[in-house]
This record gives C-alpha cells, sequence and structure tokens, in this order.
C-alpha cells in the first residue's frame, strides 16, 4: 500500500482555497516584499493582480485590503470554476469506482470535503452575480442548476467513500483471520490493523489483534488493545478475559484484580469469570509466599489481600495474610 503523503490528485487550477480571507490579509502585510499582491479567490484559486502605489499612507493599504475582498467574479469566470469542479469530480468517481488502495479512498474523502466547501463559496459567488440581459440570466439559472447538481453527486461519492472503505475494512479483518489460523501472526497484525484504520470503533478488530499480540508475547500492544475494546464496548466479555490473561502473564496481579472487579454483574458466574478469579487468586498468594520468605511482609500482605479479593471464600489466604 503506498503511504507517500503527497497526494497525486491534486485539483484545481490553483489549489483548492476554503478560507475566505487569510490570503488577502497576507498579502498586505507591511512585512511582504515590494512585490505585486497576489489575491485569491474563495473558489477554485484564481489569482487576480491588483495594481497600487507604493505609497506609505496606511489608509491606502486598508482600502486596498477592503476592495480586494470585495472583489466578485465575473459569469464567465464562475461558468469556467464550475466546469473545473464538475471535472475534478468525475476523476474522483473514477478513482473510487476503480478498487482503490484504502489510503486513496481516505485522499478522495479529503478531496470530497475540500470540493464541498468551495461549491458553497461558489454558490455565494454566483448568488451575488448580477444578469443585466436575457442570455446572462439563462448561463446563471444554468450554472446553478449544475451547482446543485454537483452538491448531489458530491454527496453520493461520500457515501461511495464510505461503502467502499467498510467493503475494504471487512476484507482486512478476513485477510487477518486467515492468517490467525495459519499462525502468521505478525501478518494478522498488519491485516487487522488496516481495518482498525477504516473502522476504529470496531471492538471486535482490537480483540482479534490483541490475540494476535498474546500470540507473540507481545503482552503490553495484547493489554493495550484490549482496553480499546472493553472502552468501546463495556459488555463486551472477550474483551475482559483477554485482558485479564496478558495481565496474568505479564505478574500484573493487581491490575489483573481491578479488571475482574471492572467486569458487569451480568458475567459474575460466568466459567470463564470465574477460572480468571482463581487463577488470579492462585498467582496472587504465590506470590505474597515469595515476598513472605525473602522479609517482604507489607508486599506479602498486599498480595494476599489482592488473592483475597479474586477469590474470598479461600480461608487459607486469610490465615497466610
Amino acid at each position: 500500500m503506498d503511504q507517500s503523503s503527497s497526494n497525486p490528485y491534486v485539483f484545481g487550477k490553483g489549489g483548492l482555497y476554503s478560507d475566505s480571507g487569510s490570503e488577502s490579509e497576507a498579502s498586505s502585510s507591511e512585512d511582504e516584499s515590494d512585490d505585486e499582491p497576489m489575491v485569491f479567490s474563495k473558489t477554485m484559486g484564481n489569482t487576480y493582480k491588483h495594481n497600487h502605489d507604493d505609497g506609505d499612507d496606511d489608509n491606502d493599504n486598508e482600502e486596498e485590503d477592503s476592495d480586494d475582498n470585495d472583489y466578485t467574479p465575473s459569469l464567465p469566470e464562475v461558468i469556467e470554476e464550475a466546469a473545473d469542479i464538475a471535472i475534478q469530480i468525475v476523476q474522483l468517481e473514477t478513482i473510487v469506482n476503480s478498487n482503490p488502495t484504502i489510503q486513496t479512498v481516505h485522499d478522495v474523502k479529503d478531496q470530497v470535503a475540500s470540493i464541498f466547501g468551495v461549491l458553497e463559496d461558489l454558490q455565494f459567488e454566483i448568488d451575488s452575480l448580477v444578469a443585466l440581459d436575457l442570455q446572462s440570466k439563462i448561463q446563471r439559472r444554468n450554472v446553478t442548476a449544475n451547482v446543485e447538481e454537483m452538491f448531489t453527486k458530491i454527496a453520493d461519492l461520500s457515501d461511495k467513500c464510505l461503502e467502499v472503505l467498510r467493503v475494504k475494512a471487512d476484507e482486512e479483518r478476513v485477510l487477518g483471520n486467515t492468517c490467525f489460523k495459519k499462525q502468521e501472526y505478525l501478518m494478522s497484525v498488519g491485516h487487522y490493523s488496516n481495518a482498525i484504520s477504516i473502522d476504529k470503533r470496531n471492538a471486535t478488530l482490537y480483540t482479534n489483534r490483541a490475540l494476535a499480540h498474546q500470540k507473540m508475547e507481545s503482552y503490553d500492544r495484547a493489554i493495550s488493545d484490549a482496553k480499546c475494546a472493553v472502552a468501546i464496548d463495556v459488555n463486551y466479555l472477550k474483551a475482559y478475559v483477554i485482558l485479564i490473561k496478558s495481565q496474568l502473564i505479564a505478574n500484573m496481579l493487581v491490575s489483573a484484580a481491578e479488571t475482574l472487579g471492572d467486569i458487569p454483574n451480568a458475567f459474575a458466574d460466568r466459567i470463564e469469570v470465574t477460572d480468571l478469579a482463581n487463577s488470579v487468586a492462585a498467582a496472587a498468594k504465590d506470590s505474597g509466599n515469595i515476598s513472605f520468605k525473602s522479609g517482604d511482609i507489607n508486599e506479602a500482605i498486599s498480595m494476599y489481600s489482592v488473592a483475597i479479593s479474586c477469590d474470598p471464600s479461600n480461608h487459607v489466604y486469610y490465615s497466610n495474610r
């Protein structure tokens, strides 16, 4: 997948400009060079030059700024800009329909958002035009209809991008599962990561990747992914189980006991929960015994307390403490 930061799909004559005032303000700064200032329209980046005297009067500069901001493109310029946008939309539609990479679809989504803003500015400029004759009125009415149609196409294109991304996320999930079954855990992590880059609120993708990390003994990453899954869905028992197992293996006994306490009460009697509680309690007791033998009484008491919190019915933990 091409992860290059450069975007091959840069459209418009001079780029896309959605900020309505920053360019003209920059051109009037006293720190700029003496070159003739360039003022950008709100639309597709057409550039207009305005001659001015190089006087030192600040009021003159302010008047020029006001003139620049009040500039309205002519009807032929607006028609040309609308035609440019229409071409861009066709190009984007072609890209989305040509089995693009995930990154390319994200790039198209960014372009769609930019074009939407440009269309809004273009519509404003159309509304500001004064049509003095019948032909101009017809042209203005036609370009207005074209802009309305382009708004619809942009909305459809945005929906299409989301649909393509959903399909690609599921494809990556399936590929990840296939690699996991083949014990190709590093490959499966890559596919799950691709899916997560699209669907960041899918708890299942995080638990799948957590299991792959667990198989590779990358317990810190498994714990991180399992926590993400729990944050997304607090009732997702599988995520708790993966999290506690990883914490137990990593000897994070206090954290494992805390995670057990976070499991919803509805799952308290589930066999996988009681088994994990017993495992954490036993590990905490063993850790307490080691601390006791080494003379670290406070740590021993702390570990026996962890064991009791996990299995309060076991009298051995109380007697040890």
